[in-house]
């Protein structure tokens, strides 16, 4: 009965540190081509959109009343081709509408096409090193 508890609680810690220890394919990827997505700058022009509560538009102050201080929003970057969206996570500060955290979601490995689209679209924040 012990060994069973022992292995239901020891379980998911081991399960979470592998799952924290794999790599994350897009960012490897666009690493290794010379581009890193500039996630802070996409959640940073994302910070000021229009949020609907209760079937209207709400402006600052009904967000900051209304919301939590943080919110979660999530920005899918469509790729061409039939490609898998890059989803970037953003926390956004209601109050000073300011970006408290921005990451790339681990994803597939992106190709050189769509590396050479995100840098069309501006969303590469590192020079192609050529």
């Amino acid at each position: 009965m012990k060994s069973r508890r022992f292995v239901s609680l020891v379980m998911p810690i081991a399960i979470s540190f592998v799952a924290c220890s794999l790599s994350n394919q897009t960012e490897t990827s666009l690493a290794s081509k010379g581009c890193k997505i500039d996630a802070a700058r996409i959640c940073g022009e994302v910070r000021h959109g229009t949020v609907e509560l209760g079937g209207m538009a709400a402006d600052q102050r009904m967000q900051e009343q209304n919301e939590p201080v943080t919110e979660d929003v999530v920005v899918p970057i469509s790729m061409p081709n039939g490609a898998p969206d890059i989803t970037v996570h953003c926390g956004i500060n209601t109050k000073f509408q300011s970006v408290t955290y921005a990451s790339v979601a681990h994803g597939p490995a992106i190709s050189d096409d769509g590396v050479s689209f995100l840098r069309s679209k501006g969303y590469c924040s590192e020079p192609v090193n050529q």
